[in-house]
């Protein structure tokens, strides 16, 4: 049997295909327009219940466009050697735990919702 074919239907009306075939006509493509592109292909692909072709460049690619832009990181290159504070000491830490019971606040939690 042959499995059937479906359509991507692209619908150049639509503002976010309008504002790339914009920037695209206008010869300003970059990476992040590219980025963008593929990342529409790969959400029809998802949403139509096929696997992204390439997990590591989808990955890539989602990382690039969602941290960067809602972070405003302008790269992914580590930063520089930071000092780590030393941890308390195994001993200080034993106190610390037996000062706070959480089955105590759990079991008051569980017995508000009966």
């Amino acid at each position: 049997y042959r499995a059937s074919q479906k359509p991507l239907e692209i619908t150049p009306r639509h503002k976010i295909i309008a504002e790339l075939n914009t920037i695209v006509a206008a010869d300003n493509a970059d990476d992040d327009t590219q980025d963008m592109a593929w990342l529409l292909l790969d959400n029809a692909l998802m949403q139509s219940g096929f696997p992204v072709h390439d997990v590591a460049d989808f990955n890539d690619r989602m990382l690039r466009s969602v941290f960067k832009a809602g972070l405003s990181i302008d790269s992914f290159d580590l930063n520089p050697e930071i000092e780590v504070p030393e941890e308390e000491d195994e001993a200080d830490q034993a106190d610390d735990e037996d000062s706070l019971d959480l089955d105590d606040d759990f079991d008051d939690a569980a017995s508000d919702e009966l």
